[in-house]
């Protein structure tokens, strides 16, 4: 069989000797006297290979600057990020198996900082849980400490849960505000005896 590139300066044939199998090289002269076809050798115009191979990638470089662009494997970021924009409330399996990606794939571009903020937005602000009444006084509790009103707490508090909250959730928060800087009072009132 003859080599693809009629400059390579070996071609392995295969032979069997009485040893078994066996590769042999034969240098270019050879194949051509065996085949009677003239195989062109590689110009390098007296120079050694290394300082063939920097005026060619010199060439190359002035050529094309960015030779490398558009060349290799793509990365799979944009196939997850394109998911999650479709699929904004998706989980991680569900990309894999619409994808078929592989699941490390997915896991090393489910977060990056390309992300759009909409999706990171969105994606935290859905599994936001609604407060219990005992984080909510954890919440404020500080801010009652630094003499906040009871009405810029609540707001804060207000802002921090559900920019939308009801009338009726807002005077809730409120009045847990106004009882727990009543509590709050009479504990520093009693702490001062």
């Amino acid at each position: 069989m003859f080599p693809a590139n009629p400059g390579s300066v070996y071609v392995t044939f295969n032979s069997t000797n009485i040893g078994g199998s066996t590769a042999n090289t034969f240098p270019l002269k050879d194949i051509e006297k065996l085949t009677n076809i003239r195989i062109e050798r590689n110009k390098r115009n007296g120079r050694k290979q290394e300082m063939h191979l920097k005026g060619a990638r010199a060439i190359r470089d002035i050529n094309n600057p960015n030779w490398r662009d558009g060349n290799g494997r793509k990365p799979k970021k944009d196939i997850v990020q394109k998911w999650r924009l479709e699929h904004p409330e998706g989980k991680k399996a569900d990309c894999i198996r619409d994808t078929g990606l592989d699941k490390k794939t997915v896991y090393k571009w489910w977060f990056t900082n390309q992300m759009p903020k909409t999706v990171l937005n969105h994606a935290t602000v859905s599994k936001k849980q609604k407060l219990t009444d005992e984080q909510i006084i954890q919440m404020f509790v500080t801010d009652i400490m630094s003499g906040l009103s009871a009405e810029e707490i609540t707001e804060k508090v207000v802002q921090a849960v559900d920019p939308n909250s009801s009338t009726e959730e807002k005077d809730r928060i409120l009045e847990l505000v106004q009882s727990t800087q009543r509590t709050m009072k009479n504990i520093l009132d009693f702490t001062k005896k």
